[in-house]
């Protein structure tokens, strides 16, 4: 199969480069904003075009799309980043920047034609901005017991099943599901599996609580999740886990550390 034969690749590559091209701080609002859109309605089109190459049996293709696809979410990931970043809206913009990362990774899982020289350039350009737009972030990483991992592409026991973690299926990248876990511990770790799981606030010692992204430091409202780590100690709140891979805030108090 030559290029010419690939289906959707010159509009992937047109649409990725238009986009692409407004992935910077300076850049117009609303043009970034109708590249979002741009991008989301190509999605839905490789969406559609990958169920065929499914239908037909094509694994490949299949896969193929799954990569194009990947690559327009890490662009749309790192474009939203930028307009998080114009409204100050920080934990957003990082949660974006991860978004993209991830993406980019799974797009070079997916399938040969997105182990480019670019991708990887690209890949380094978001090291980048992790390096010298954010500041340094504390991770954090629950310690859990599983008791049964599910595979996400057939649905079996992963222990009982052919399928590996990490590799692309039609047009699905294979997970390991938890299905049934408890939570003994989070631990403080400087390669997290989610960059998303980190320290979000801690106490000072002069009873007030800072933020760990924008350094600003206040008394919070008695009502306020954060009133607790007022108590006494130095203690620290964050996100840990989500269904996706996160916790939700939800689960912040009752998982709440104490810094020994």
């Amino acid at each position: 199969m030559t290029e010419d034969d690939i289906p959707l690749l010159t509009e992937y590559r047109n649409v990725a480069h238009d986009a692409q091209t407004l992935t910077f701080l300076p850049r117009d609002t609303d043009l970034q904003l109708e590249a979002v859109e741009d991008l989301t309605e190509f999605i839905q089109t490789v969406n559609a075009r990958q169920q065929e190459a499914i239908e037909h049996r094509d694994e490949d293709t299949a896969n193929l799309l799954l990569a194009m696809r990947c690559g327009c979410k890490a662009v749309r990931a790192e474009l939203n980043m930028w307009l998080a970043l114009k409204k100050q809206d920080w934990g957003n913009a990082w949660s974006e920047l991860v978004d993209a990362q991830d993406f980019l990774q799974s797009a070079q899982a997916a399938h040969a034609i997105t182990r480019t020289e670019d991708i990887q350039n690209l890949r380094e350009k978001y090291d980048w901005i992790e390096t010298f737009v954010f500041p340094p972030q504390t991770y954090l990483s629950p310690g859990l017991v599983v008791d049964q991992f599910l595979c996400s592409i057939c649905g079996a026991d992963y222990q009982d099943c052919d399928h590996i973690a990490g590799l692309p299926y039609w047009g699905q990248i294979c997970s390991r599901i938890i299905e049934e876990a408890t939570v003994r511990e989070v631990s403080v770790v400087d390669e997290p599996e989610d960059k998303n799981c980190r320290i979000t606030h801690f106490s000072t010692d002069d009873g007030m609580v800072r933020s760990k992204m924008t350094w600003e430091k206040f008394v919070p409202d008695d009502d306020s999740r954060l009133a607790s780590l007022t108590e006494g100690g130095n203690r620290f709140t964050g996100i840990v886990l989500q269904p996706n891979g996160v916790y939700s805030q939800e689960e912040i108090d009752t998982l709440q550390q104490t810094d020994t």
